[in-house]
């Protein structure tokens, strides 16, 4: 999946470390935890140097599995950010 960031949790509450981003897909009928917005489930190892940030652009994949509160989300296999 590929969009625009629209908010980000840098700071995962079960302290796992990983970066969740929440994504605006860039084909409105896409989209895995609603239609046009997916999370992004980031593990460490694949975290940026840095957080990516509103309208930034990014891409993932991976398997699609259930996050803390039942949601659909994408654990990343692969992760790029893409900036201006």
């Amino acid at each position: 999946m590929r969009g625009t960031v629209i908010a980000i949790e840098s700071v995962d509450p079960d302290g796992d470390g990983d970066l969740h981003v929440i994504v605006r897909e860039r084909h409105p009928d896409g989209g895995v935890t609603l239609p046009g917005i997916s999370v992004l489930d980031v593990r460490p190892a694949l975290r940026p140097e840095r957080d990516p940030r509103r309208g930034e652009w990014v891409t993932g994949s991976g398997p699609v599995f259930r996050g803390t509160y039942r949601q659909k989300q994408v654990q990343t296999d692969v992760f790029r950010v893409w900036r201006p």
